[in-house]
């Protein structure tokens, strides 16, 4: 293919057969020039709006390099893009430094990249306008305030010079009479004295004194021989029991007893587990087990309603219906739950989100003690709805509150739902 170019100034004289002289146009033909590269892009890359190194996959040979300024934007919504100076341009994947980007904190997966020109230098600042007209009249005065309350009391002033003396005054009336006197010592006795008189009836015996305090306990007495084994019930809390090589233990119900087993090859235990009457069962180590550990707690707790969270904010999550409540110890009001015995405690919680997220939006659910954050999962949205799941073991102490919040960074607001089955928190101890 040629291009046909014609110049006004390049023209030839020709005379023609009539011997009339006029002028033609010359004509030069020439070839394309070479395709220049390509600096347009197209990715579905799913990125969001940031600044600092970004990545894009784009199609092969293109003509990106580094320093080249572009722009990626979102063809669906231009007010979206980012801009900088391209790092690397390797196979199909662009990374270029994001400096300046629009407001707002979004993810999207379509984009066109194209060159962007350097941003232009500030200009100066413009003259100072004219000063705007004056306010309207002045209104009339408002009416006057209440009285304020009176001030406090200020300190007492200094005390005057003393007056001078009064003249004295007419004597008062007498006083009263005083108190008696003590009784003077007796007089000589009389005669000699006469017999005893009978002795008088016995007076009410008067109440019992206050019980004084137990004495230190004595010494522990060397351990007796063992005695025969014996079939009757003991009853109450009693002193180790020792079975050596044969023999039973009994206890009645309700008692307490520790036994010591020795030289023996094999034993068994008799029980009801239940309440009831008849005669003992025999237990499997199963129910030893849970026999012992009766004293374990656990609580199970959903939400009553659906929960609204702001953006980019930890918010404690309304676990506030209990299934289960061993010794209440959680606190539906508080939304926390305290552990009733020291120990190790697992405590599990799961959150779903129903509404409100995009695409790749992140989410971090955590566990907090003692008011701080403790432990922090992460997860990223698959669609506009997501669950998270977060599982620990602590060692806790009776003083110890453990708490659930939940944060999300989405430009929208994300609803947290109260389905049982989905949102829920459990706690046990190990």
């Amino acid at each position: 293919m040629t291009i046909i170019a014609v110049h006004s100034s390049a023209r030839t004289a020709v005379t023609t057969a009539e011997g009339e002289t006029s002028s033609v146009a010359v004509i030069a033909t020439a070839p394309y020039a070479p395709r220049g590269p390509i600096i347009f892009a197209t990715s579905e890359s799913t990125v969001g709006i940031t600044t600092g190194p970004v990545s894009f996959l784009t199609q092969y040979g293109l003509g990106f390099s580094p320093g080249m300024r572009v722009r990626a934007s979102v063809p669906t919504n231009p007010d979206y893009w980012m801009e900088g100076n391209v790092t690397s341009y390797e196979g199909n994947n662009l990374i270029f430094n994001s400096t300046l980007t629009s407001s707002g904190i979004s993810i999207f997966s379509n984009w066109v990249i194209n060159v962007a020109g350097e941003p232009g230098q500030t200009g100066s600042a413009g003259p100072q306008g004219p000063q705007g007209p004056s306010g309207g009249p002045q209104g009339p005065a408002g009416p006057q305030g209440a009285q304020g309350p009176a001030g406090v009391a200020g300190p007492a002033g200094p005390t005057g010079p003393k007056g001078d003396t009064g003249v004295q005054g007419s004597a008062g009336p007498a006083g009263p009479a005083g108190p008696i006197g003590p009784i003077g010592p007796a007089g000589d006795p009389g005669g000699p004295p006469g017999p005893a008189g009978p002795a008088g009836p016995q007076g009410v015996q008067g109440v019992a004194g206050p019980e004084g305090p137990q004495g230190d306990p004595g010494p522990i007495g060397p351990q007796g021989p063992t005695g025969p084994a014996g079939s009757g019930l003991v009853t109450g809390v009693v002193p180790p029991l020792v079975v050596d090589g044969a023999g039973v233990a009994s206890i009645a119900d309700g008692g307490i007893a520790h036994v010591k087993l020795a030289n023996m090859n094999s034993y068994e235990f008799h029980a009801r587990i239940a309440a009831g009457v008849g005669p003992p069962q025999n237990v499997s180590s199963e129910n030893v087990i849970s026999m012992l550990s009766q004293r374990r707690a656990g609580c199970s707790i959903t939400m009553s309603a659906d929960q609204s969270l702001a953006n980019e904010t930890y918010t404690k999550i309304n676990f506030n219906t209990a299934i289960l409540n061993d010794g209440t110890m959680y606190n539906t009001s508080m939304l926390r739950w305290i552990p009733a015995f020291q120990g190790k405690h697992q405590m599990i919680t799961n959150v779903h989100f129903k509404s409100g997220l995009l695409p790749g939006t992140p989410i971090f659910l955590a566990f907090y003690k003692n008011g701080a954050l403790y432990k922090l999962t992460t997860g990223a949205a698959m669609a506009d709805y997501s669950s998270v799941y977060l599982s620990i073991m602590d060692s806790c102490n009776t003083t110890d509150y453990y708490e659930v919040f939940a944060s999300v960074m989405t430009a929208g607001t994300v609803v947290a739902s109260s389905t049982a089955s989905q949102s829920y928190f459990m706690a046990f101890q190990l």
